[in-house]
């Protein structure tokens, strides 16, 4: 719900939200999209344990790291979404994406298909923009 209220700030983004979940309706119902399996429900994992060699590591990045890396690394496995990984965290998105881009070098992770789906996007908004511009300019 983070990321979504995030891309919404996005006029681009917004559309491309409400164009995907339109999609996603009509290829089935919409309360089972985010739950869609074949597989059936998975065993319970006990507690993970850490293994006793990264505690003087974690310990010198101070309280939460463990949690913050455990995270940063389903994220970027892209096991869990963004907005997931923060809460896992025990932070709020712009510090999850601070604390990201401090220690990777880089934050959100936007896959190249992401990339060219928006540039379509933009081109057909540029596309319809310009056929609303004439439609005015014929009358």
């Amino acid at each position: 719900m983070t990321e979504t209220a995030h891309l919404q700030r996005s006029p681009n983004n917004a559309r491309r939200l409400l164009e995907s979940i339109a999609e996603l309706e009509q290829r089935g119902d919409p309360e089972r999209l985010a739950t869609r399996t074949t597989d059936p429900e998975p065993e319970p994992m006990s507690t993970a344990q850490i293994n006793p060699d990264f505690v003087p590591v974690l310990e010198s990045l101070g309280q939460g790291a463990g949690d913050f890396f455990l995270a940063a690394g389903l994220y970027h496995a892209r096991k869990i979404s963004f907005a997931a990984a923060a809460a896992l965290a025990g932070l709020g998105f712009e510090e999850f994406h601070y604390r990201l881009k401090e220690h990777f070098g880089y934050g959100m992770v936007i896959d190249d298909e992401t990339v060219r789906k928006d540039l379509r996007l933009l081109d057909q908004v540029k596309d319809e923009q310009q056929l609303g511009a004439d439609l005015v300019h014929s009358r």
